[in-house]
Formats: C-alpha cells, sequence, structure tokens
C-alpha cells in the first residue's frame, strides 16, 4: 500500500488545515532542536544556513529541499504527536518525494549543483542516521557528497558555501572513515587552496590526511605477505601516523580551543542528574566547541585502530617474529591502545554538557526544568564518536564500553530513535 493511501494519514489528512499547522509547527520545532548558531566563541555553527535555505526554497523546481525537512521534521514529530505513527509514515513518504527530487535536480543538464542540492544530502544525511533501520543505507551518499562537491569546485569564498561544503564534506569524511571507504581523491586538492588560518579548515584537513594514510595502511595490510619486509614496511608506516597524530595535536593551543576539566565531586548540584556523571568532567564555551574536538577525538581514535591492524597483521605474518622485531612491535601496540583508552575518556567526558545536564558556566541542571533545545542535536553530534568507542571490536576497556553503551540508549532516546524503530536503532 502507499504510503500517502494509509488509512491513519488519511485520518491526520481529513482537516488540510490542521495537517498544515502539524507539518509548520513539526519544522519549526526541528528548527529549534538542531540548528545550532555560532556563538560567541565560535565561528562556526550546525545547520546554521538551513532555516533560510528552507525559506528560500518555496518556488518551483526546488522542492527537495523542502521535502527532505519535512521527513526529518516529521520523524522527530511523531514520538510526540497524539497521531505519531501517521506522521512516522508521511515522514517517509516526504523522504521517498526528496530522494526523487534531489535526483531530478542533480539531472538537469548543464547544471551545477547548487546550495539547496547540497544542504538537501546532508539533511537526508541525518535522517537516514536518526530514522533508518538499516545500518547498510548508511555510507550510501558518500558518491554523492563527493560527485556534488566535485562539480561545484571552488566554493569557498562565500560563507554560505564553505559552510554548507564543510558540512557536506564532514559527513563525508567521517562515512568514509567509520565505512573504511576511500577518500575523495579531490578533497586534497580543494582543502589545499585555502591557506587560511581557520580552525575548521585545520579539522577538514587533518581528517582528509587521516582518512588517506587509513586507506594506505588498509592496502598494505592485504598486501603484507613477505615475512622480512612487512614489520618493517609497517613500523614505517606506523611512524608515519604517529607523526600524522602529532601534527594534527600540536595547533589546538588557542582560546577558541580551550575548555576546562573539573572533577565529578567538584560539581554541586542535583546528585540525581550527577549519578550517571564520569568521574571526570569536560565543559567547553559551547556543544559545537565540544563536538569539534570529540570529531578530532574520533577521527584519531580511528587512526590508531587502523595503526593497531598493521602491528597485529605484522606480528601474525610469519609463525616467529625476531625477537628484535616484537621488542618494536609491542611498545607501540601499548602505545596506541593507551591512546585510544585516554581518547574515549575525554569523549566520555564531554557527554554531560552535549547532552544537556551541564552548562558551560558548569551549573547542572535540575531534572525537575524542562531539558534544554540542545538536547537533540547534542545526541545528534555524539551518535558517530559514541558509536566508535562502543564497537565490538573497540581496543577500549570494557568499562568505557559500558559507558558508551549506556550513552547510546540515551541518544536512542532523545533523537526518538528508540520510539520510532525500537530494537531495530540498538545497532
Amino acid at each position: 500500500m502507499p504510503y500517502s493511501d494509509s488509512p491513519a494519514l488519511k485520518q491526520l489528512s481529513g482537516d488540510s488545515i490542521e495537517l498544515q499547522q502539524v507539518q509548520e509547527q513539526a519544522v519549526s520545532e526541528f528548527f529549534e532542536k538542531y540548528v545550532m548558531y555560532p556563538g560567541k566563541n565560535s565561528k562556526s555553527g550546525f545547520l546554521e544556513h538551513l532555516p533560510c535555505l528552507f525559506q528560500e526554497v518555496n518556488v518551483d523546481g526546488r522542492c527537495a529541499l523542502r521535502w527532505a525537512v519535512q521527513a526529518a521534521a516529521l520523524a522527530d514529530a511523531s514520538r510526540d504527536y497524539l497521531q505519531g505513527s501517521a506522521l512516522a509514515i508521511q515522514a517517509l513518504d516526504s523522504y521517498g518525494k526528496a530522494l526523487r527530487a534531489l535526483s531530478a535536480s542533480l539531472s538537469e543538464t548543464g547544471k551545477t549543483p547548487d546550495d539547496y542540492d547540497l544542504m538537501t544530502i546532508v539533511v537526508l544525511d541525518l535522517f537516514e542516521a536518526l530514522f533508518l533501520p538499516d545500518d547498510t543505507r548508511r555510507g550510501q551518499h558518500v558518491p554523492g557528497i563527493a560527485h556534488v562537491l566535485r562539480l561545484r569546485g571552488t566554493q569557498f569564498p562565500n560563507p554560505r558555501g564553505w559552510s554548507l561544503f564543510r558540512l557536506a564534506h564532514h559527513q563525508m569524511q567521517k562515512q568514509q572513515l567509520g565505512f573504511k571507504l576511500a577518500p575523495m581523491k579531490e578533497s586534497g586538492p580543494m582543502l589545499d587552496r585555502i591557506i587560511a588560518d581557520v580552525d575548521s579548515i585545520h579539522l577538514e584537513k587533518d581528517a582528509h590526511q587521516i582518512s588517506t594514510i587509513c586507506e594506505r595502511a588498509r592496502n598494505l595490510v592485504k598486501e603484507l605477505t613477505d615475512t622480512e619486509m612487512s614489520v618493517q614496511q609497517v613500523v614505517d608506516l606506523v611512524r608515519e601516523m604517529q607523526a600524522l597524530d602529532q601534527k594534527a595535536v600540536s595547533w589546538r593551543h588557542g582560546a577558541q580551543w580551550a575548555f576546562k576539566t573539573v572533577k565529578r565531586d567538584d560539581l554541586t548540584g542535583s546528585t540525581v542528574a550527577m549519578a550517571d556523571f564520569p568521574d571526570t568532567v569536560q565543559i567547553h564555551p559551547d556543544v559545537w566547541s565540544a563536538y569539534e574536538w570529540n570529531y578530532h577525538r574520533a577521527s584519531r581514535i580511528m587512526l590508531h585502530e587502523q595503526l593497531l591492524t598493521c602491528l597485529h597483521r605484522a606480528s601474525t605474518a610469519s609463525a616467529l617474529l625476531e625477537n628484535s622485531d616484537a621488542a618494536i612491535v609491542s611498545p607501540l601496540v601499548v602505545e596506541s591502545i593507551t591512546i585510544i583508552g585516554s581518547l574515549a575518556e575525554r569523549v566520555l567526558a564531554t557527554v554531560p554538557q552535549t547532552l544537556g545536564d551541564l552548562d558551560d558556566t558548569g551549573s547542572v541542571r535540575d531534572p525537575s526544568t524542562p531539558p534544554p533545545k540542545c538536547r537533540a542535536v547534542g545526541a545528534y553530534l555524539l551518535l558517530w564518536p559514541i558509536k566508535i568507542i562502543k564497537a565490538p571490536h573497540s581496543s577500549v576497556s570494557e568499562a568505557q564500553k559500558a559507558a558508551a553503551q549506556a550513552v547510546f540508549e540515551r541518544i536512542r532516546e532523545y533523537t526518538g530513535a528508540k520510539l520510532l524503530l525500537g530494537d531495530l536503532s540498538s545497532i
């Protein structure tokens, strides 16, 4: 049965005025929950240009973005509405329409993909991450994002163009790392054209270099067959990875990257709210600043996990490993496991603020007060690093995996994925 023929949807659609009001309210609340404007200490935000673009596309031929936003908004609203199942069905219908409209827009002969096309892909990616159960669907937009960025070419002089590039490139690189896909070849030249000493540019360049070297490492692991050469090949690449890791850390010393680290016991406020706090908590100027740190940390975790794969492969390349080789490999394994554990601990330390239980002044939220608006977007921004930490083969401690799993359950709840998808959202 087509989604639009559903009896539940027809019941909701009986009063077109009511339906329109529900849609408008859902979009408005979606913007409140997921749009983050640049703060006083940050030049970047999250989806900050979406409301403006959404209003601009209310013309013929520019409907893909409106359908994408409506899909995400209705899916988010379905958990709070009396006829939520009808809204969920309509959200899927809007999602399908957005895909078809985007395909038509990108198929126009001679057209350079515009801001609306790129933002549509970003919103569809968010919808799929939160509201689609099949993990194999995620990552399918990587080729599309790469193709659109390739066709758009140089787009950085325009602030909105840079913001959209950063958002889309961010999403693409996270999925390339997470799904172990090869980085886009054009990313390097694109990023090299940018000479401005801007933090968000450093982030993209670092993540691209990490993605590139991880791809090289994966290829090397596949090719390791000769016992004599394997250890030296791996150690050389490991040293290169370590140098890149140190470079990625070296420039984050400015005031804009500053945050406070406090012990949970030193905080005052609701003991109920603090019951799930980690022993150490980070307080950032805003949630976006915490996310940029976590984006950097998650990329480094992926780098060191790939590094460990190389080391383990070298160790098992032959039945016998020379003592001198073992003396080289073993300390490197310990070092990477230690770094991964430290990075995971720092990600978990941002959870109280990112999920709205703690503000930038260190005040603990009273559980009897309404949850903050940032909770939904904070949960979405935590999704990627938390899934990396809780992965079955992650090199973090069992305690850290358990803590990450507990955070993941809260993410499912706060984004609505748990109510909408049930156990299908637990992957």
